[in-house]
């Protein structure tokens, strides 16, 4: 501990730079933009819908699919290699295809999957189950790096530490609300959840489709309707 506190301290370069705009001038460029405001908000509701199933997956896959833990534990290794190996490699995409892209692909491929989860009914299942939750490893892999980095851009280049709070905020208010939301649902009936879960998810590719801009791509790919 005290020697990775000694390497942080003298070998990490400190970025933070203060800047004093006098009142009355106008911000610097690489302010804060509103439209990070509206990323907030997307990611809230689907940090709480995508978190609120979480707790009821395993379980539901218990009752309606196989009560076989190793079989289940096997059918998520490929998925939790894909979290584990991806994320550092797949950020190249966002750069080089845009950020909205692969956080959209990401939403629509697991809200398909939960959409998918209660019409699957027997141990076969689980070849489908491991296949589409390797796809979406995969699909937020490139999601997440993509989403960070909207979130750097968002922020401008002298605020990037207080962009990056309001997305922990969310995404940790989205954890904690999610399960709160979801588990009366899933009282009521099991099924519930997961069809709640595809379809906030695909309203929040809706939103990052149509109120994000896209700033990899610059103004020229501006979406209809977007919040500046």
């Amino acid at each position: 501990m005290r020697g990775a506190f000694a390497l942080a301290w003298f070998r990490i370069e400190d970025t933070h730079v203060r800047v004093e705009v006098a009142p009355g001038l106008p911000k610097p460029e690489g302010s804060i933009s509103r439209q990070l405001y509206v990323l907030m908000i997307i990611v809230l509701i689907t940090s709480a819908s995508w978190s609120g199933i979480a707790p009821f997956i395993l379980q539901y896959i218990q009752d309606h699919i196989s009560k076989n833990l190793l079989l289940l534990a096997i059918a998520y290794a490929p998925a939790a290699l894909m979290w584990g190996i991806l994320p550092s490699r797949m950020g190249v995409i966002a750069d080089r295809y845009g950020r909205k892209l692969p956080m959209i692909v990401a939403l629509v491929v697991s809200g398909v999957f939960s959409l998918v989860i209660p019409f699957l009914g027997n141990a076969a299942a689980t070849i489908f189950l491991a296949s589409f939750a390797t796809l979406e490893a995969i699909c937020y892999s490139a999601a997440t790096p993509a989403e960070q980095a909207l979130v750097a851009d968002l922020s401008g280049g002298q605020q990037r530490g207080y962009g990056f709070g309001l997305y922990t905020f969310a995404l940790s208010v989205g954890r904690v609300i999610g399960p709160l939301a979801m588990g009366p649902l899933y009282d009521i009936n099991p099924s519930a959840p997961f069809i709640a879960n595809g379809l906030t998810l695909a309203v929040g590719s809706l939103l990052v489709l149509f109120l994000i801009r896209d700033t990899k791509r610059g103004s020229a790919s501006r979406a209809p309707g977007a919040v500046s």
